[in-house]
Parts: C-alpha cells; structure tokens; sequence
C-alpha cells in the first residue's frame, strides 16, 4: 500500500508541475495587471517561467511529492485544491513571487523604453549643436566635456543644459541632460571603462543612435591621464 501511495504521490507531483504552474503564473499575472496585451503577457509568463525553473523540476516535484506522500498516509480522502492551498503554501509563494518579479521588471523595462522614445524624439527635434562632444570619464565619477578644439565646455553645456534646480542630481543626471540639450552631432566617450553607472553608457547609445563612439586609447585619453597625474 505504501508503494501505491508513493507512486501516487510521484505521479500527482508530476502532473502539478506540468500544469499547475502554468495556470497558477497566468492567474497571478492577470491578478497583478489585468490590462496587459497578449503578446505583452505572454512575455511576462515566459520570464515568470524561467525564474521558477531556476529551482530544477525534478527538485520541485520533490517537494510536492513529499508532502503528497505525508498526506496520504494521513488521510484516503484528497481534495487536489485543498492541498495545494494548505499544504504547499511555500510553493504557492515562489510561483506568486515569481509573478510578481517578472511583471514588476516588464513594467519598469516598458517605462524605461517609453522614457527612451520621448528623449529620443527631443533629441530629434533640436538643432544640432556641436560638432563633437568629448566625455572624458574620471576616476572619481565626474566628466569632463571637451569640444573638436579640446576645450572643456562643461560649464556652458552645463548652463545650456540647466532648465530649473539642480540640486539632488547625479552625475549622470547633469551629463544626460547636457547632451539632450546640446544635441552634439557626435559623441565620443573616452575611459568609459571607469563608468560607475554602467548602463548611462547604453542609455545614451538609446538616445543617440548612430551618434556614440567609444575611445579606447587616444592621444586626449593620454593627455588628460598626464594632466591629472601633475594636479595630483
């Protein structure tokens, strides 16, 4: 009898797996945002998908079949729904959280690609300003702004770019508005490698297709690298 049980018990957990998940994401999906598209929604259970799977199906039927196990030999009556409400409490809540994280990161992914299409259209419909803006990263997170001729332009682009407080902006905050602003035709970063925030470098890319050169190894990487040996 208690081979039975078992092998009940393996065959139910198997079949959770299979279908609940797939139902019980979907359910915790539309209960999270109702409104989403289809194709919206399906990328968001694909993520949802993919962080459950994280934990391996063959450790997760394991838990579920252990805990089948420990309530048939308790019981000969078993209401599927009510074990799954009662019993595999710590299951529900990785499938929940699971959910929940993959419609939170589509949410902030989508905001961010609609932040991007509203900058780039700005962008678009600025006269162009410089010819060549330099960032020159440094290794305490400021930039330097050079124009074609080498001079630091910070201070005007920065005046160009101001459009109220400046107070409780970043770094990153003043340098993404200054090149909104400006709207140089070209853009060349130079160490980006000591960029603090990783994805500015990609943001700005976004925002200015076609625009954005990275420099490597350049006589201007050099002679801003000698400048701030002498100040230092």
């Amino acid at each position: 009898m208690q081979r039975l049980k078992r092998l009940l018990a393996l065959q139910l957990a198997d079949m959770i797996t299979r279908e609940y998940e797939e139902k019980s994401l979907s359910s915790y999906i539309d209960a999270a945002h109702p409104y989403f598209l289809p194709g919206e929604r399906q990328h968001i259970l694909h993520s949802a998908r993919l962080a459950v799977q994280k934990q391996s199906p063959a450790k997760r039927a394991h838990y579920i079949e252990n805990r089948l196990y420990s309530f048939l030999e308790e019981s000969e009556v078993l209401s599927l729904e009510g074990f799954l409400n009662f019993r595999l409490k710590e299951y529900k809540e990785l499938l929940k959280n699971a959910a929940l994280t993959a419609v939170d990161v589509y949410l902030a992914e989508r905001e961010y690609d609609e932040f991007i299409t509203l900058l780039r259209y700005f962008v678009n419909t600025q006269p162009a300003g410089e010819p060549v803006l330099h960032v020159v990263t440094e290794e305490n997170g400021r930039f330097r702004l050079l124009n074609r001729a080498g001079e630091d332009v910070r201070a005007l682009c920065e005046e160009a770019a101001r459009t109220g407080d400046a107070a409780g902006l970043t770094e990153e905050d003043i340098l993404l508005s200054t090149l909104i602003t400006v709207a140089p035709r070209t853009i060349t970063f130079h160490r980006a490698q000591w960029l603090q925030n990783v994805q500015l470098l990609e943001t700005v890319m976004k925002v200015f297709p076609g625009r954005v050169h990275i420099c490597e190894n350049c006589p201007l990487c050099e002679k801003n690298v000698e400048s701030e040996k002498k100040q230092n």
